[in-house]
């Protein structure tokens, strides 16, 4: 026999197995906390460390999102998130990201489309370089993590690959 709690709760976890609701479920919360983000920057303007500290607790934040959104709505483990390699890995992306952005750079300043003026205080840079690191953390969850992870899981590899890439574009 079925009780209410049982059938609700086997209905809460249907409602949860919809790809479409999950991307759309913890994208709103992702791009919640990238606006937390912004504000973060926005209310410390003036005082660094404050700043730096509140973006990288949300970034903390946002992977704990990630982390029980894989393991208590989807049910699996974390694969993509584990230590044994992260440092190459994170080394490697890092240096051809800094790479390709320079190369951006350097073209739009040969076709005279960006010029450098100057330089501002470390005090206003450093909170806006931990800002764009953790922008790009909250992008990799959602559009690698969990778009890439639904629609994979529909469509196939091909398709998720498309898909995330249109949408992160």
């Amino acid at each position: 026999m079925t009780t209410p709690s049982n059938t609700l709760s086997g209905l809460a976890c249907r409602i949860l197995g919809s790809p479409p609701l999950r991307v759309t479920l913890l994208g709103f919360i992702l791009v919640l906390m990238m606006t937390l983000n912004t504000d973060a920057m926005t209310s410390y303007a003036g005082q660094p460390v404050k700043a730096v500290a509140h973006i990288i607790a949300l970034a903390i934040a946002g992977f704990s999102v990630y982390l029980g959104y894989a393991i208590f709505i989807e049910r699996r483990a974390v694969s993509e998130l584990a230590l044994p390699g992260m440092g190459r890995e994170l080394g490697i992306g890092l240096l051809i990201g800094a790479g390709l952005y320079a190369a951006c750079e350097m073209i739009l300043m040969a076709l005279g489309i960006y010029r450098v003026d100057g330089l501002n205080p470390l005090s206003f840079m450093i909170p806006a370089i931990a800002m764009a690191v953790s922008s790009s953390v909250y992008e990799e969850l959602l559009f690698r993590g969990v778009l890439f992870g639904a629609v994979e899981k529909w469509f196939g590899s091909w398709a998720a690959l498309v898909v995330s890439s249109l949408c992160s574009a």
